[in-house]
């Protein structure tokens, strides 16, 4: 009890000047919040001496599939100023977290996902009327109408034909977000003359959670599609939905998909995954080792096994940088002498 952990400082949205971040208790806050993990949102840095009422819903982000995520919010605004935080004592089990069937602890790593909506401010206004003094400024409600718009296709103006599903679009949002889409709508291509774009290389599903992030930046479904949503995101050229798609990918390493995500990364060019892979891969060696799946990796892909022997050589030669000062003394363990 006691320990207490912080993540990286966000914020709220690209308007947002606020600087946040997760505060988490893996043992809990107290005695009584012993056998869970507590988790708060912390307010590090405002540009206001006022207060700042917010909404937030944290969520554990399960590696086996969506339902298994840990979901909870607020149920009302709260009102944060600088290091001030709310949250919850008791957010989960520790023993629901740590069982393997939940996959939502995976080689140590936890994914929370926190969403934080800040609510109208209030602006006084000097010198006017009784009725102005408090005008209310209401929040901004783009991602949810873009959310609708995508969701019932009102004045659509092109189909998506995947497969057996259709999904209405508008060339528009499109070709604003995509350059690949642009260039299908120029003027004498079939796309533009059909507003029709036939797609037989990705499912409906992962063509679905492409438009959803086009259309309002939200992607719920972003660990659980995985590799498939990396490669839309490459081969339209959504650039953010891309890293965001190899953020995920690294951070859900595990034995059984190290192979395969090797792969991807060097088909699709991407060196950050693919030093995670391969530091993955040196940590884990024993255990891969004797995986069927690194059998068939090492049969099929030699040039790739070698990059990775070399990146082990290159580690385990890596110059010593001698400085001025003498190294610091190795902590013993627990119970050494």
């Amino acid at each position: 009890m006691g320990e207490t952990k912080r993540s990286p400082t966000f914020n709220a949205g690209p308007n947002d000047k606020l600087k946040w971040c997760l505060s988490i208790n893996p043992k809990g806050l107290d005695a009584e919040s012993k056998e869970y993990l507590s988790l708060y949102l912390l307010l590090v840095q405002a540009n206001t001496k006022n207060e700042v009422q917010a909404k937030f819903k944290f969520t554990i982000i399960s590696t086996l599939e969506e339902k298994k995520n840990v979901k909870l919010e607020s149920q009302r605004p709260y009102k944060f100023r600088t290091s001030k935080d709310w949250g919850f004592r008791k957010y989960i089990n520790r023993d629901f977290l740590y069982d393997d069937k939940n996959g939502l602890l995976t080689d140590d790593t936890l994914t929370i996902f926190c969403e934080v909506s800040l609510v109208q401010e209030v602006i006084n206004v000097t010198g006017q009327t009784n009725m102005l003094r408090n005008l209310r400024i209401p929040q901004p409600t783009l991602t949810e109408d873009l959310t609708k718009l995508f969701e019932c296709g009102l004045y659509s103006d092109c189909v998506l034909e995947v497969k057996n599903k259709v999904f209405k679009a508008h060339k528009a949002i499109l070709a604003t977000r995509s350059p690949v889409f642009a260039a299908m709508f120029q003027h004498g291509t079939i796309e533009s003359n059909e507003n029709k774009i036939i797609i037989n290389d990705l499912d409906g599903e992962v063509i679905s959670e492409l438009l959803r992030f086009m259309y309002t930046e939200t992607c719920p479904n972003l660990q659980l599609l995985g590799h498939r949503l990396f490669i839309a995101a490459d081969k339209y050229q959504v650039e953010r939905l891309r890293i965001l798609s190899e953020h995920s990918l690294s951070q859900s390493l595990t034995v059984h998909n190290v192979c395969q995500t090797f792969i991807l990364s060097e088909m699709y060019c991407a060196p950050t995954l693919r030093a995670k892979c391969i530091q993955f891969i040196n940590k884990h060696s024993s255990d891969l080792m004797t995986s069927p799946d690194w059998s068939e990796f090492i049969q099929q892909n030699p040039l790739l096994l070698s990059q990775i022997y070399k990146a082990m050589v290159e580690e385990v030669h890596s110059p010593t940088i001698i400085s001025g000062t003498p190294p610091k003394k190795r902590l013993k363990p627990n119970g050494s002498t």
